[in-house]
């Protein structure tokens, strides 16, 4: 990402959260006018508990703009300048959300026979992910979730040719310093 692009997202970011604080204060003056109108008989009440829930709306909405562009944001090392970006990676690289992402592999492990050629490098990725000492950046831990979930091109892609899973795995794997490698293999 250019620097100019970074700017234009973190003012976009501050946008939508600002829209977000904004309609829900809306809203919940809103839904309080209209508990006092419907309390006093009123006929606003109705007209101002549907603007409530228009306003609240559009709050979930912009919230969820935000959280889906953090999330996109994140898996570029470039934007981790946002401090909203850093926050969730930082989120995303701690153990606990790792073995999370190792429990979702294990599981599919467990339950995919087509896995089965692909089994000891995604039992390393298992094993990398859950140790603690292991330093993960956090975009390379967003990108490796975006592809787990991912349901074209990754592990869950019953099409996926079992050499091309293994090869990105072991790219992940690659990425990881050479003591972090050995930590994963158990050594």
């Amino acid at each position: 990402m250019t620097a100019h692009e970074i700017d234009d997202a973190a003012k976009r970011l501050g946008e939508l959260k600002s829209a977000t604080v904004e309609d829900a204060a809306l809203a919940a003056v809103a839904f309080g006018l209209a508990l006092a109108a419907a309390w006093y008989g009123h006929p606003l009440a109705a007209p101002l508990a549907l603007g409530a829930m228009a306003m609240t709306f559009l709050a979930v909405r912009a919230f969820v703009k935000r959280f889906v562009l953090v999330d996109e944001l994140a898996a570029d090392e470039d934007a981790y300048r946002i401090p909203a970006v850093r926050d969730f990676g930082t989120r995303a690289a701690s153990l606990q959300h790792r073995r999370v992402l190792a429990a979702n592999v294990r599981a599919s492990l467990a339950g995919d026979d087509r896995l089965e050629p692909a089994r000891p490098d995604l039992e390393q990725l298992v094993r990398a992910l859950e140790v603690g000492s292991t330093r993960w950046e956090p975009q390379a831990v967003v990108r490796l979730e975006h592809w787990l979930q991912d349901p074209h091109g990754s592990f869950r892609d019953p099409e996926l040719p079992a050499v091309e899973l293994r090869s990105h795995v072991r790219s992940v794997l690659a990425s990881l310093g050479p003591q972090e490698i050995q930590a994963a293999r158990g050594l």
